[in-house]
């Protein structure tokens, strides 16, 4: 085959990871026109067929298999390059980015972000909200801050601290609670996961109401009176339109970690960005915990 360019050779790669023309050019952000182009003339430089013909699906002959496995060898041996290119730089100027949950990208964070970009007006941040764990291997952020447990393989991980979580109603909400009405949950899991949390509250029995997948939706929603919902206290505590009907919980999936790649460790930006955000994060502690606001249950 001719040589190629590595452009050529991460659309290819994002075809056969997506199955399909149109779901490639959304993650490469190409259009489609663009993308049916570069593979086409990929393709037609190979004197091997590289996809076995099936429409709208693209599935690898044998040598499309090895073109595949060598194609992902460049891409991993690029991504270490630039790892270790941005590990090594000690200027406190340029772009830093932090992949960060949709609950966590509200009070307190927000404001310790902006706190730090303000302190230092030279770096660039690039927040990257969302609830998909970002592969820092691939270079989709160069922090990540999450709950979990400690992180397993080679990721670097900060303890920052354990946060809290309550049940939470609107006050409407929990007055009909009292008056005798059945309470309803909003939920984030299926309902098999649930079961394990609903346990540590007072209402285990209380049915599903709705499900989201958005915890500030969730708030909203429990605002409005929709249902119960098991909120974190940094993110309900503020809110004076929402009763705390139990006490604090710390759960195990609730211990908030600062990850990183360590080849990208020395970089100067991205220690001042995660020393920044550990030293903030004490500041919050009562926030965190629970202890900023009283319960009052049911």
């Amino acid at each position: 085959m001719q040589q190629d360019n590595w452009e050529d050779l991460k659309l290819f790669l994002a075809l056969i990871r997506a199955g399909n023309m149109r779901d490639a050019a959304a993650t490469c952000g190409v259009s489609y026109s663009t993308i049916s182009r570069r593979i086409d003339a990929l393709t037609s430089r190979s004197p091997v067929a590289l996809f076995e013909p099936e429409k709208g699906r693209y599935h690898l002959t044998a040598a499309g298999e090895d073109f595949f496995r060598t194609a992902e060898e460049i891409e991993e041996r690029l991504f270490a390059l630039s790892r270790r290119a941005f590990g090594q730089d000690q200027v406190l100027r340029g772009h830093v980015s932090i992949s960060i949950l949709d609950a966590l990208a509200t009070s307190p964070y927000m404001a310790v972000l902006q706190e730090f970009a303000d302190t230092y007006p030279e770096i660039t941040l690039d927040i990257r909200v969302g609830n998909t764990l970002a592969d820092l291997d691939r270079g989709q952020a160069d922090l990540a801050l999450r709950f979990g447990a400690a992180p397993q393989g080679h990721l670097i991980g900060r303890r920052l601290t354990e946060t809290a979580r309550a049940v939470y109603a609107s006050h409407a909400y929990a007055e009909q609670i009292e008056k005798g009405n059945d309470a309803k949950w909003i939920c984030f899991t299926p309902k098999e996961t649930a079961a394990v949390w609903k346990k540590t509250t007072p209402f285990p029995d209380a049915l599903d109401a709705v499900y989201m997948s958005h915890m500030p939706a969730q708030l909203t929603a429990c605002k409005l009176g929709v249902g119960l919902c098991y909120l974190p206290c940094f993110l309900a505590d503020n809110e004076p339109g929402l009763r705390r009907l139990s006490d604090p919980d710390c759960p195990p999936f609730q211990t908030l970690w600062l990850l990183r790649h360590p080849e990208t460790r020395n970089n100067a930006r991205l220690r001042a960005l995660a020393d920044f955000i550990a030293n903030r994060t004490k500041s919050y502690a009562d926030l965190l915990s629970g202890k900023a606001r009283k319960t009052e249950a049911i």
